[in-house]
């Protein structure tokens, strides 16, 4: 079971570092975006292109 909860994290954290690599700089951006994603919510990105 351990070993099963370490691969998730270790997949996960790649996926996050994927994503950040498009949002550089805004790490607590992408988080709230994987969650949101995970949660099943909607999200409204506003930023300068």
């Amino acid at each position: 079971m351990r070993a099963k909860i370490a691969e998730v994290a270790v997949t996960g954290q790649s996926r996050f570092d994927e994503v950040e690599r498009a949002f550089v700089g805004k790490r607590n951006l992408v988080n709230m975006i994987i969650s949101s994603v995970l949660a099943g919510r909607h999200i409204l990105l506003k930023d300068y292109p």
